[in-house]
Formats: C-alpha cells, sequence, structure tokens
C-alpha cells in the first residue's frame, strides 16, 4: 500500500505518455491539412487554366494555333491547360470533353475547332487525377479526381 502511494505522487513521465497519446493525432491532422492545402492549390490552377482555355476560345486565338499545329480542339485544349497546371503525366490522365450546342441548344458531335467561326454555345469538361494524394487514396480507395468545366457563348470573328 505504501508503494502505491509512491507510485501515485511520482509525475515522472507523464510528459512523455501525453506526448505519446496526443503526437499521432498531431502528426495526422498535420499530414491531412497539408494534402488538403495541396490539392485546393491543384484544383485552383486546374479552374485557372480552364478559364484560360476558355478566354482563348473567345478570342478566337485557339483554333487559328490548333490549326497551325495539325492539332484537333481536344489535343489542343490538352496541351494549353497541361501547360498550366503541375501535374505528373497531365497529357496521359487528364480528360478534355468539348461539346458544342446549336441555337435551339441541340448538342452538335463536332469536335474540330471550325465550330468557333460562328455563334455556338460550347461547354468545356476537364477531369484530372489528384496526384499528390496519399491519405485520402488510402481511405477512400479510388484516386481523387480534380473537375473544372466552363460554358462559354462564342461570337463570330
Amino acid at each position: 500500500m505504501n508503494q502505491l502511494r509512491i507510485f501515485k505522487r511520482d509525475t515522472a513521465g507523464v510528459a512523455a505518455i501525453e506526448a505519446a497519446l496526443i503526437l499521432p493525432a498531431f502528426i495526422g491532422l498535420l499530414v491531412f491539412g497539408l494534402e488538403f492545402m495541396a490539392f485546393a492549390f491543384s484544383t485552383r490552377q486546374l479552374d485557372h487554366a480552364v478559364v484560360s482555355a476558355v478566354q482563348e476560345i473567345r478570342l478566337h486565338e485557339s483554333s487559328r494555333i490548333a490549326r497551325a499545329k495539325n492539332w484537333t480542339a481536344e489535343e489542343y485544349y490538352r496541351e494549353t491547360i497541361c501547360s498550366k497546371v503541375f501535374s505528373k503525366n497531365c497529357i496521359e490522365l487528364i480528360n478534355v470533353d468539348i461539346k458544342q450546342y446549336d441555337d435551339d441548344a441541340n448538342f452538335e458531335n463536332s469536335t474540330n475547332d471550325q465550330f468557333i467561326s460562328e455563334t455556338k454555345l460550347i461547354h468545356l469538361n476537364v477531369e484530372l487525377p489528384f496526384n499528390a494524394s496519399v491519405i485520402m487514396k488510402n481511405y477512400i480507395g479510388s484516386p481523387i479526381i480534380m473537375k473544372s468545366g466552363m460554358v462559354v457563348l462564342t461570337e463570330p470573328i
């Protein structure tokens, strides 16, 4: 009984026990916070790249450049967006979907840049896997996909 009282009053090692209990949770929150910041930064980059690509559609720059390089619209926007996004293997992983609609909002199945010479409603949709995901991928089991999209109304030249 006397040794129990001595053990109860002894405070040596209390800080080590507290650190052992709190430190894993603190490190987990720190790593998750850093990963979330990287995801938010990458998503913002993708949105900015899509806005830039849409601006090129509106200014009719994309059709001129794509024709000069013999690219389709998807190839051009894939190259343009990946040049502005810091992502490994962006060209292979990115999914660019361009849909155009006529005046009656009917879907037209043309993917070349010829449609930019007249007034059209164009929907540019981009998907790119988030490569830096370590914790989220382990918990979810599949890669996280960053998505960005924009609709633009083009004017004739």
